[in-house]
């Protein structure tokens, strides 16, 4: 499914603030995630965790290049909009939601790649 990386962001934004404090500056441009896609070279069925997926733009990204992610979330908003806006990824198993601190939270085991 293709997903507009500023719609997902105004899709956040209408039922949520940003906070600043919690480090959330939200990517938008398509370009950019692009190219943290292309350096992570193939991503083809690794798992990745990503740590603050946010409203997802990243999330997207990796798995459209076939990642496995596992995305570590501490804002309770931003799991709510991952819930309702990757229902089909998190039923299929390509999305895996962990709230909480990532430095407190137990990790995935074996992982291939670490984004943030």
């Amino acid at each position: 499914m293709e997903r507009d990386a500023r719609f997902l962001v105004d899709l956040h934004r209408d039922r949520s603030s940003i906070d600043r404090g919690l480090g959330q500056h939200y990517l938008v441009d398509t370009s950019v995630l692009q190219s943290a896609i292309d350096m992570a070279g193939d991503l083809s069925n690794k798992k990745v965790i990503e740590i603050g997926c946010g409203p997802g733009t990243l999330t997207h990204h990796l798995l459209s290049a076939g990642a496995v992610v596992y995305a570590i979330e501490i804002y309770s908003d931003s799991i709510d909009h991952m819930n309702r806006h990757f229902a089909e990824e998190i039923e299929e198993g390509t999305l895996n939601l962990i709230e909480g601190d990532a430095l407190t939270v137990a990790l995935p085991k074996d992982v291939d790649a670490i984004v943030a």
